[in-house]
């Protein structure tokens, strides 16, 4: 791959993408596209808390460093202070808000780059104009890469699963009686958006075809404050089904790895 001389002075890079989960996911296809580059630079990641273990065992990445989703004014100069000591030499902010934004231009890197946006530009020195059409966000992210003249194909998002995780959805399956012959479906019915949810009627009668015409075993999926909902959804099933027990995101990853 060649390199512009620019980038042979990015010893220290860092990544942005404060959330969502999935979008910090579909962010770990640029990693590797960058260590390909500069296999010898320290790379770090800043996210939020709820999307950090996602990145923890990422082979890519020197370190992610956590900020926490409601900071205060103090913490947040904090966290500025401390990037600003790490002597970043190239920021690469796919979030793109305001907050990341600040944090990206006081960090003192020599390179700042993020999708063009009119009131936001002076945040960035390195601001390519982007086709907005609607495509896979992986492809937007390496796009991105193209302004400071880096080519990476496309490759599936990375997510490493510790042993222990598996192991905890090991034994839970287990527990159900679910064997590696089984056929397993997931089900997570549960969203923040109301207009794209369906009745809970019609998850227990979707959830009762698949178990009686594939004799396939149904786990529904929940995470926090969604418990009841759920147990609901179960409630008016005529068939028995499965509610998932309580998962992080590498547990919950473990499981439907399965």
């Amino acid at each position: 791959m060649g390199r512009l001389w620019v980038m042979l002075e990015a010893r220290r890079i860092l990544i942005i993408q404060l959330r969502q989960v999935g979008d910090v996911l579909l962010t770990t296809p640029v990693l590797r596209v960058l260590r390909a580059y500069y296999p010898e630079s320290h790379m770090a990641f800043l996210t939020e808390e709820i999307s950090a273990p996602l990145l923890m065992n990422n082979p890519y990445l020197d370190r992610v460093i956590v900020r926490p989703r409601h900071s205060s004014w103090r913490e947040e100069l904090a966290l500025i202070r401390h990037i600003r000591r790490e002597r970043y030499d190239l920021v690469l902010d796919f979030f793109r808000n305001p907050r990341s934004g600040w944090i990206t231009l006081l960090s003192g890197a020599r390179y700042r780059v993020a999708r063009y946006h009119p009131w936001r530009a002076f945040f960035y020195n390195i601001t390519p104009k982007m086709d907005r059409g609607k495509r896979y966000a992986v492809l937007d992210k390496l796009e991105l890469l193209k302004a400071i003249h880096l080519e990476g194909s496309l490759t599936p998002p990375r997510l490493e699963v510790p042993d222990a995780a598996r192991a905890y959805i090991k034994e839970f399956l287990a527990a159900q009686g679910i064997s590696e012959q089984d056929l397993v479906i997931t089900m997570s019915p549960t969203g923040r958006r109301q207009n794209r949810k369906w009745p809970l009627e019609k998850y227990a009668r979707l959830a009762d075809q698949l178990a009686e015409a594939y004799g396939a075993k149904i786990i529904f999926l929940w995470g926090p404050g969604e418990k009841d909902e759920v147990s609901a959804i179960l409630q008016r099933c005529t068939r028995s089904h499965i509610l998932a027990c309580p998962t992080d995101l590498l547990q919950l990853a473990a499981l439907l790895d399965r």
